[in-house]
């Protein structure tokens, strides 16, 4: 028996804690942009636009001509940022190769002059590519079975391989079209008309030796078939079987692999160096601008992310990014993104900055250009009232979600009923001070983009808040901060939202007080919306039991969370709190 008294006297104390425990408010409400339901609402953006190609929209940099240098027959072929942030292009029109700084200062160049020089002749040299080696030479391409060569700082011819005469043996070249030194100090060359890509040994070079020193050994690998007169077999006559190429245009050394351009082919693909391919772009022999599609490639490269850039079409003019899975992840120009004067004529080569901005050697215009996202950029709101117009509003704080990317950087800015504009912060979750108090909000998101291949992404952007209040006069409880009125506990809770003419704390409006004299006074004027963001408009829901006893009145389904919890807090739970004061008071003395 006594046993069971103290059963039901835990019951009985757990059943009164249960019901005196008040639920405490929530600490404000929140107005976010950007999500379903609400875009984002911007007056004005520089260099910043709204992206949802993905179906989830964010603010992303807009894509700017960063950088652009051009003249009348520049006529570039291939481009190469260096170290030092120069850029070296070959042009095939104007006879040179030529080093530029960003400033658009030639610091070197070999022309025409040094060109026929150095090898005592009076042909043009008509460039097609330009390689600057981690030695500081330069290695310069010509067509038609001339040679490719390598000069150094001051000029002087140090390697070359092919003697001038079209031809598939060692020391000859058939059609070379780029070069470019490998890690292991051999050389890479992609021999168009030659339909073939080889590897030499540089070492071999001995310009007083026989064929200046090159035998069958000096090539050390090889893409390519040559048939029994020493004639290129072209991949298009032999079903494009593997093994074979039609026009490669660049090769380049992945790892173990080689990219290449293969561009009559229609396709650039990665082969292993059995000559197996283990990735492919472009449908094989099929010049088409549909998905999976190329028209006319004229060079590829292997970003460090392990996307391809491809360069694409002599007539149509574009540049595609390719993920490593063989999804297209975007072209330029885009439609929905190209910068004034952003089009391409005839681009023929690529390269990537260490900031991952792309250039592009856009030979039908004359020019070569720097593309990739704003380096700086902005957006600013339109006024935000938070659904509560007209209501004077303590801003709580200022938060965005989504990514800086890599090395970047997202900043909230943040002007009260047209004010000066103040800084935020660039955390996640930003609180603003105390002064935050006013009836509209305008924010501005600042982005800065470090690396163009990943930049900053905002996703959406929410302006926390509460009714401000102001505290009656004559009232004896609280004290009022100058920056910041005081506010009660239901002043700040979401379900404390009121309709339109109803006060809190000691009005003198029809329905009276909610929480009695002592709180702070609201004042709403226009319709309600609470925190997901749906306009409530006002209905008669007749609320027996409160204070005022005017059940007349149009109430807001929004409050009516708020009003119940008031009502059963402070009237329906007084019985319960007395009947379990006597449980215990009962318990306890048999017990």
């Amino acid at each position: 028996m006594r046993r069971r008294s103290v059963i039901a006297l835990i019951i009985a104390g757990i059943l009164a804690v249960t019901l005196l425990h008040t639920p405490t408010a929530s600490a404000g409400s929140e107005y976010r942009q950007g999500v379903p339901g609400r875009p984002f609402a911007l007056s004005d953006s520089t260099g910043i636009r709204v992206d949802d190609t993905t179906g989830d929209p964010a603010l992303v940099p807009s894509t700017a001509i960063l950088w652009q240098y051009s003249f009348h027959m520049l006529d570039p072929r291939s481009i190469q940022v260096l170290s030092n942030g120069n850029i070296l292009y070959a042009s095939r029109d104007g006879n040179c190769v030529t080093e530029v700084t960003r400033d658009k200062r030639v610091v070197w160049s070999f022309t025409n002059a040094d060109y026929r020089s150095v090898f005592a002749t009076t042909a043009a040299m008509l460039p097609f590519d330009a390689d600057r080696t981690a030695a500081g030479t330069t290695i310069i391409t010509l067509r038609d079975g001339r040679p490719v060569f390598e000069v150094d700082r001051n000029k002087h011819l140090i390697w070359q391989y092919g003697n001038g005469t079209i031809g598939l043996e060692p020391g000859q070249l058939y059609d070379g079209y780029s070069a470019s030194r490998l890690a292991n100090g051999n050389t890479l060359i992609a021999d168009n008309h030659g339909a073939r890509v080889i590897e030499v040994k540089t070492s071999d070079y001995d310009p007083h030796a026989p064929n200046m020193g090159y035998d069958e050994s000096s090539i050390v690998w090889s893409l390519g078939k040559k048939g029994e007169n020493g004639e290129p077999l072209y991949a298009a006559d032999h079903g494009y079987a593997e093994g074979y190429l039609d026009w490669p245009r660049t090769a380049q050394r992945v790892g173990a692999n080689t990219l290449i351009t293969d561009q009559t082919g229609q396709r650039v693909i990665e082969v292993q160096p059995s000559g197996h391919v283990v990735w492919q772009y472009g449908t094989t022999g099929v010049q088409s601008q549909a998905p999976n599609c190329l028209f006319d490639p004229s060079g590829a490269l292997r970003a460090p992310d392990g996307t391809t850039f491809i360069v694409d079409g002599k007539d149509i003019g574009r540049v595609l990014r390719v993920g490593a899975d063989g999804r297209l992840l975007s072209v330029y120009p885009d439609p929905d993104d190209t910068p004034p004067n952003g089009a391409l004529y005839e681009p023929r080569a690529i390269t990537l900055s260490k900031t991952g901005s792309l250039y592009i050697a856009d030979e039908g215009h004359d020019r070569i250009i720097e593309v990739g996202r704003s380096t700086s950029a902005k957006a600013t709101s339109r006024e935000i009232d938070c659904g509560l117009p007209g209501v004077k509003k303590r801003f709580l704080g200022l938060d965005w979600d989504g990514d800086t990317g890599n090395g970047g950087r997202v900043t909230l800015f943040y002007s009260i009923d047209g004010g000066p504009w103040k800084t935020a912060g660039s955390a996640a979750r930003n609180t603003l001070p105390d002064d935050a108090v006013g009836v509209t909000i305008r924010y501005r998101v600042s982005v800065t983009t470090a690396d163009h291949l990943d930049p900053p992404a905002v996703e959406s952007v929410a302006v926390r808040y509460e009714p401000a209040g102001s505290k009656p006069s004559g009232t004896p409880t609280g004290t009022a901060s100058p920056s910041r009125p005081a506010t009660s506990t239901a002043a700040r809770s979401r379900t404390s939202t009121v309709t339109p003419g109803l006060k809190l704390g000691g009005g003198s409006a029809p329905g009276g007080s909610l929480g009695g004299g002592g709180g702070d006074g609201v004042q709403a004027i226009g319709p309600l919306e609470h925190a997901s963001g749906t306009v409530l408009q006002g209905v008669d829901i007749p609320t027996p039991g409160m204070p005022g006893g005017d059940t007349s009145r149009p109430v807001v389904p929004g409050v009516i969370g708020g009003l119940a919890t008031f009502y059963f807090v402070g009237f329906a739970l007084t019985p319960a709190r007395m009947l379990a004061a006597r449980v215990v008071a009962m318990f306890a003395r048999r017990a």
